[in-house]
């Protein structure tokens, strides 16, 4: 991982995204841990996954992700396919 990553816990997190309705995350599936990070040198959430991308299994465990870290309700807005994805965030 490089080293422009800080892990962000709930608090930090809910700080980043204060106030705003959609936050844009990269995604990044089939890896052999899950968390939030922040990379400083992108200015991007990152969001690793040990579900891979197929057939929407990273999809769906980036909403379970949300709402059992963050307790955030997380609705894919667009970047469907991609790893660059937009999501609107709501209360649970």
């Amino acid at each position: 991982m490089s080293q422009n990553f800080s892990q962000l816990n709930s608090e930090q997190f809910l700080k980043l995204i204060a106030a705003k309705e959609r936050i844009e995350v990269i995604v990044r599936p089939g890896s052999q841990e899950e968390g939030a990070f922040f990379d400083s040198e992108r200015n991007s959430i990152i969001i690793f996954l040990k579900e891979r991308a197929e057939s929407g299994k990273a999809n769906k465990a980036l909403i379970r992700f949300f709402a059992k870290h963050f307790n955030k309700k997380a609705e894919i807005v667009s970047g469907h396919s991609s790893r660059r994805k937009i999501l609107k965030i709501t209360e649970l």
